[in-house]
């Protein structure tokens, strides 16, 4: 979380890196956004590379917003990773990320999605993260409506649609193991956006229930294990 307060100053995604860069680093990320803008994925770069912040141990931070709907991205990466475009994350690259921000999942659980993520992974030799985002009316009207209620929850959850789970913010439908009780699970971290249909959440925090009766989970706020479906 940032504060308001914190912020300095607000620098739009572009599709030219910070030339205060490596060559290497530079020509790679040029490179990764021509190819991926071919693919008709219509990328842009963000984090270090946008504010002169990066050295040559950097990641290099991609954002997509998914403005057609019929697409399926998460085809569109699994191609990609098929011809070798991409590679999966070693356990290297893994305990490098989940040092950086393990907080709120467990290790296991951080791990095993790393291992399926379409959104992290490596380009010649480099850590890319892909943050696809979904500003549409309606993630507004899931999110968005206003909170009436909070109540404390522990359960299991299984994941029953996925089909915004793949975009940020992530959104699933999921069933409570016990009670049957449906709920929206959702997530603005990156991390989250690798669930499945079939995987069970194993949550403790709380829930969100809405003025307009929408019941939500917020992943983001609470302790969370994942066992996936394999």
């Amino acid at each position: 979380m940032i504060f308001l307060d914190d912020i300095i100053r607000i620098i739009r995604p572009s599709k030219e890196p910070c030339r205060n860069v490596s060559k290497d680093l530079y020509e790679k990320a040029r490179e990764l956004i021509r190819l991926l803008d071919e693919e008709g994925l219509n990328s842009f770069l963000t984090g270090s590379l946008l504010y002169c912040a990066a050295d040559d141990s950097s990641d290099i931070d991609i954002v997509i917003y998914t403005h057609d709907h019929e697409k399926n991205y998460r085809d569109v990466m699994e191609k990609l990773i098929n011809r070798n475009i991409f590679n999966r994350l070693d356990d290297n690259d893994i305990t490098k990320i989940i040092s950086k921000v393990g907080e709120g999942l467990d290790h296991y659980s951080h791990k095993m999605i790393l291992k399926r993520s379409v959104h992290e992974l490596k380009y010649k030799n480099t850590i890319v993260s892909i943050r696809f985002v979904d500003c549409s009316a309606d993630v507004k009207k899931i999110l968005c409506n206003k909170l009436r209620v909070c109540e404390n929850y522990h359960g299991v959850l299984k994941i029953i649609d996925d089909e915004k789970g793949f975009t940020t913010p992530s959104i699933y439908l999921a069933e409570d193991m016990s009670s049957k009780d449906v709920y929206y699970v959702y997530s603005h971290r990156m991390r989250f956006a690798d669930l499945r249909s079939g995987d069970r959440i194993f949550y403790k925090g709380f829930v969100e229930k809405t003025c307009e009766g929408f019941n939500r989970i917020n992943l983001d706020i609470g302790d969370v294990r994942i066992i996936m479906n394999i």
